[in-house]
């Protein structure tokens, strides 16, 4: 039965001269020796002196799009699949374990691991000649996921979920696309997975395979590549090609054409390149430094000023309505702004009832006012106003609160609740460069990504201990936790009219975004030779309308705040002393 993974490859159809690349690659896998061209490529490919001459524990592929990355995927499954496992104890099952974000995409590997085990009864009398016979006789049962062989191993779908990894003895592991992992939270978990998966392998002596395209400079994968593409280390192997390197069948016309269109994406998705256009926010050991350990919540204390920020939404769409509360205290002789707490309110929900929500943590804090971005303006405010809060708005946008916390997460001027969610999204936040010279930070732009709750705390965070409205519970002698009675200004409307009025603003929003998408898709239907040209005149136009709606916001945010500081003055002092 084939053992080396050249044997494998032929008797899967990886054969010919387009997969010569692959077939190199497959040698250097099996510290097979190279002859001297194989060893020109292999350099290129790895930027290393020396060939292997010992199979490595871990191999990253990192290459384009369409390069032939899961069907070779696919042979080195059935290579471990078919091998004997004399290590394991009675009973024990040995895995070979195919990993993706989900186990749909998973299923893709299955399909080609699988295919050498479950030749059709109505195929065979077509083949010659089928090595895939044997194979065929060895499987003994065979699920939607996987399938167990009688040789005591089973393949199977894993999704790439750290905590359902463990416990298992690996033949091998193969990570698919693992520079895109991710959780429904935005975060990336491809480093706890990856950590997860080694302990298992250790028993059978299993490799570690990673097939991936590239994507931000962050992450596992972008850490495997700094660390070891062009070093001699012989347990790792990073091999890093574009498409069209591993799979010269791919019509160069294709990538051209990606280029022109959008030039960043395409060398990454075909070049093979990681994008200096979108790197992580903070990193996993940054953000673990300043971590309240079991604490989610901290009780207000009396003598302290607290801020609350507010993240809204409407509550019909995909995104939450969280918010955060904050405070400045010296520990350890160093100022620290401390988060006591975030919440979240998840759609579908009814704004009022949030904001009602909203005041009373406000209450319980001693605050007399809620900040927060101009959201849907003359909705939210006026919501805040009839549960008795005043809302001001925001005097940073929400990527330069991102940037302030991330300087205080870096120095450890800053302390975060230990709540899975927050910290999965800070985990996810992306920062961009804009043609304006200023960063743009957000979560990732992936379907399940979110920022709220990341936003409200890093906007309390950095409001806490600036000059504005903070307690007056606690200055005019109320206690935490006194309740208020709610009063509006006079001439307030109707949560009815806030609410018409907030459905007006969405559909504003929406016509909007459907303005951009029909000029972006007019762009698009340029003939070839001008397409690269109106899309790069698009997006300037673009980013010159968000400058100039920038500058807009920031001018009528301060001066928003300015009127809520003038009421705030002219009515706080007669209602929070009543």
């Amino acid at each position: 039965m084939a053992d080396s993974l050249l044997e494998v490859m032929a008797v899967c159809g990886l054969a010919g001269p387009s997969w010569a690349p692959w077939r190199t690659l497959a040698k250097c896998i099996d510290g097979v020796a190279l002859d001297p061209q194989e060893v020109r490529f292999y350099t290129e490919c790895t930027g290393r002196t020396r060939p292997l001459t010992e199979p490595p524990a871990e191999i990253w592929v990192i290459c384009g799009r369409r390069a032939g990355k899961s069907r070779f995927a696919g042979a080195m499954a059935v290579r471990s699949a078919v091998r004997r496992y004399p290590q394991l104890a009675e009973g024990e099952t040995a895995v070979i374990a195919l990993a993706a974000t989900d186990r749909e995409q998973a299923r893709v590997l299955l399909n080609y691991a699988r295919a050498p085990f479950t030749e059709s009864d109505e195929l065979r009398p077509l083949v010659r000649r089928s090595a895939w016979s044997v194979f065929r006789a060895l499987v003994s049962r065979e699920t939607r996921w996987g399938f167990d062989l009688r040789t005591g191993v089973t393949v199977e779908v894993r999704s790439a979920h750290f905590g359902r990894v463990r416990g298992r003895s690996y033949g091998l592991a193969i990570g698919d696309e693992a520079s895109f992992w991710q959780s429904e939270d935005g975060s990336n978990p491809a480093s706890e997975v990856l950590a997860a998966i080694r302990p298992g392998l250790a028993t059978l002596n299993g490799q570690l395979v990673v097939t991936t395209t590239p994507f931000s400079q962050s992450g596992p994968v972008f850490e495997a590549f700094q660390k070891y593409w062009g070093v001699d280390d012989p347990r790792i192997l990073v091999w890093k090609a574009a498409s069209r390197t591993m799979n010269p069948l791919l019509p160069e016309s294709l990538v051209r054409d990606a280029l022109e269109r959008d030039p960043e994406a395409a060398r990454s998705e075909w070049l093979a390149e990681f994008r200096d256009d979108v790197s992580a926010l903070v990193t996993h050991a940054a953000l673990r430094a300043v971590v309240r350990i079991g604490q989610p919540i901290l009780p207000p204390v009396p003598g302290r000023t607290y801020k609350v920020f507010n993240d809204a939404a409407t509550g019909g769409g995909q995104e939450s309505w969280a918010y955060s509360v904050a405070h400045e205290e010296t520990i350890a002789g160093q100022l620290v702004k401390v988060v006591d707490g975030v919440w979240e309110h998840r759609p579908p929900f009814n704004p009022s009832e949030v904001v009602r929500a909203i005041a009373e943590t406000a209450r319980v804090y001693g605050c007399a006012s809620v900040t927060g971005d101009a959201f849907a303006k003359g909705f939210t405010d006026e919501l805040f106003r009839q549960v008795g809060l005043v809302y001001l708005a925001s005097p940073y946008p929400k990527s330069e609160l991102y940037v302030r916390a991330m300087t205080m997460i870096n120095s450890r001027m800053i302390q975060l609740p230990d709540d899975p969610r927050l910290l999965a999204q800070f985990i996810g936040l992306v920062r961009r460069p804009t043609s304006a010279g200023r960063e743009s930070v957000d979560h990732a732009a992936r379907v399940g990504a979110h920022d709220d709750l990341a936003n409200a705390a890093c906007g309390a965070a950095v409001l806490a201990g600036e000059p504005g409205p903070g307690i007056w519970f606690l200055r005019s002698g109320m206690s935490p936790g006194r309740a208020a009675a709610p009063f509006a200004p006079p001439g307030s409307p109707s949560m009815e009219q806030l609410l018409r009025e907030s459905a007006i603003a969405a559909e504003l929003l929406r016509q909007k975004q459907e303005d951009v998408d029909r000029a972006v898709r007019a762009a698009d239907a340029a003939p070839a030779g001008e397409k690269g040209r109106a899309l790069a005149t698009l997006r300037a136009e673009l980013e010159q309308r968000n400058d100039a709606e920038h500058a807009a916001d920031v001018a009528r945010q301060r001066e928003l705040e300015a009127a809520d500081r003038r009421r705030l003055n002219r009515w706080g002092a007669s209602h929070w002393h009543s």
